[in-house]
This record gives structure tokens, sequence and C-alpha cells, in this order.
């Protein structure tokens, strides 16, 4: 789906006029097995919970006339942007494919403060719409907003005993779940909790591979030993989805003429002395080697300009 499809749908979701909401609780047990139960709310509770995440959606996307789509895999440096959560199934987080579970499946057991634990709760799901027509969101729970039947908490002015559990929901979501597609807006969660920076190193791994088997590189030690740095990792992992260099199987013979002509590059990267192979030896220099493999030297052919573009999207 375009950004303007999803926006489009989810409003249609939300102004509908029997436009309901049902909340889920994710719980993980000692084991780490996850379950799904349903939280029951008054019905004034409810209606307000309603009210409070329509608005939430419609602020975050639906009238986001600014918001970009990106796919997770080739995250750039724009703002305002959702993320399709488009890594392979088996990279993706247990917790985030629940909502696929929750899609199929909503006949689940009550939660319960006193059988269940406050304290086992991770996420809470919502399904926003209809039976048929809907979206589904995900919201972390941080241990901040548990909180255990022995305490003292301030209630109406006063500081007094409460004898039961409580979890506290405030607004805001991270991922969601639209026709069967996962989206994240919260990515520095997906990064610290949801493991998507493992996801990122295996990627850059492979990415270093695939560099080998050019015979582009003199020798790739430095630039490999980079991976277990979380910010070149995800530099070099954006390669994968990007670069039409290792996709095309482009030759190193082409690459480096490219390298050769362009009045920047020629200056900055060296070649070995049979000017056949890339001089990887410093941080510049690979940095300078990902963007090249990310195809963002650029040239105009209207005014005859070289351009280092690193947010692109192909027509």
């Amino acid at each position: 789906m375009s950004i303007n499809a999803i926006r489009t749908t989810i409003k249609a979701i939300i102004e509908d006029p029997v436009c309901g909401l049902e909340t889920f609780f994710v719980l993980k047990d000692a084991s780490g097995q996850y379950s799904i139960k349903k939280a029951d709310f008054t019905a004034d509770a409810q209606s307000e919970l309603k009210d409070q995440f329509k608005q939430e959606i419609n602020n975050k996307i639906a009238d986001n006339d600014a918001l970009n789509l990106m796919k997770i895999t080739a995250t750039d440096s724009r703002s305002d942007v959702i993320y399709e959560y488009d890594i392979p199934d088996a990279d993706q987080a247990i917790e985030i494919k629940l909502m696929t579970q929750l899609a199929s499946n909503t006949n689940f057991s009550t939660f319960s403060f006193s059988n269940d634990g406050v304290d086992n709760i991770k996420a809470i799901l919502m399904i926003v719409g209809t039976a048929t027509n809907n979206i589904i969101i995900y919201k972390h729970v941080y241990p901040v907003n548990l909180f255990d039947k022995k305490g003292i908490f301030v209630v109406k002015n006063r500081i007094e005993r409460v004898d039961n559990s409580m979890i506290r929901i405030s607004g805001g979501f991270d991922f969601f779940m639209l026709n069967n597609v996962y989206y994240v807006i919260n990515i520095k969660l997906l990064e610290s909790k949801y493991g998507f920076d493992n996801f990122v190193k295996k990627t850059a791994s492979t990415i270093v591979q695939s560099i080998k088997s050019l015979n582009l590189v003199q020798d790739i030690t430095a630039f490999e030993a980079r991976v277990v740095e979380k910010s070149f990792a995800r530099k070099l992992a954006r390669v994968s989805s990007q670069s039409l260099i290792l996709s095309r199987s482009v030759t190193a013979s082409k690459v480096i003429a490219f390298i050769g002509s362009h009045p920047v590059l020629k200056t900055k990267l060296r070649f070995d002395s049979t000017n056949n192979k890339i001089i990887l030896d410093t941080k510049v220099s690979h940095d300078l080697f990902i963007e090249l493999l990310r195809d963002a030297y650029l040239h105009s052919e209207l005014t005859d300009e070289n351009y280092h573009a690193i947010a692109k999207d192909s027509l």
C-alpha cells in the first residue's frame, strides 16, 4: 500500500459510525512463552479509551500529510516516517506477530489481576474498527506503568494505600497491522527491545560476504570488523535493499571505472598497485564505499551536475 492508501484506509476505519475498540494484554510467563488475554473494562472506560486512541491514530497517520512510508530494511535520514516491517518471517519479533494471531482469533480468556499477575503484562493490543475492517495497534508496556497492589499512591489529593494492582494506559502506540502488513512507528523501540539490532548485524554480515564475492576490495578485514558497531552495521544493512550494484552483479571493473571517473570519489578512494581493487583502510573510505554500494553518487543529465543523494525513491 502507498502512504496515501494507508491514510485513506485508516481514515475510513476510524470515521465509521460503528467503529469499536477491543483491548487485550500480551503476557509473558516465567518460561518465556507469550499469551493473549482479553482486558475487561467498564463501558465508560472503554468509550474513553476508544476516543483517545482514535484520536492518536488520526493524528499520527490519517491526518499527517507530512508522513512518509519506507521499508524498515531501507531506512534513511528522513523524518516523519512509518516503516513497513519487511524483514523475513523467521527474523520477525514473536511479539509483533501476535497481531496476526489476534486478527484470526479474538476468543481469549479474560485477564485476571489475581491469577495472571500485572508484572507479566508486556504489551497492549487493540483492535480498532469492526470485525471485517480494522487496524490492530501494539503498545509496549514499560514496567513504570505497572503497579503491584502493595503500594501507596496519591488519590484525589490524599495519600492512600491501594490494595489492588493497576496498569496505567497512556496515549501513543508503537506498531500496527493493516491489511495483514506490519508497520513500525517507534523504530528506536524496535531496535532496543524487539530484536531489530540483531537482524541488522546479521544482514550486515551477509552484505560483507556479497562484497567479498565481487573480488573488488584488496583487504576487507578492517571493514568487516566494524560490523559489531551498531551505527556502522545499520549503514551497511541498508545496502541489502538499496544496492543495485550487488543485486545486478555489476562487475568490479565497472565499479573501478566509475570511481576513477567520478570527480569526488577518485580523490578519496585509493586503488592497489594494479588498479584493480579498492583499498579500504580508513573509516572515511569505509563510509564512502557503503554510499557507493547504495548508488548514492548520482549525475543529472539535465544540469550535468553530480549529486550525493542518500534519500531517493525509484520512479
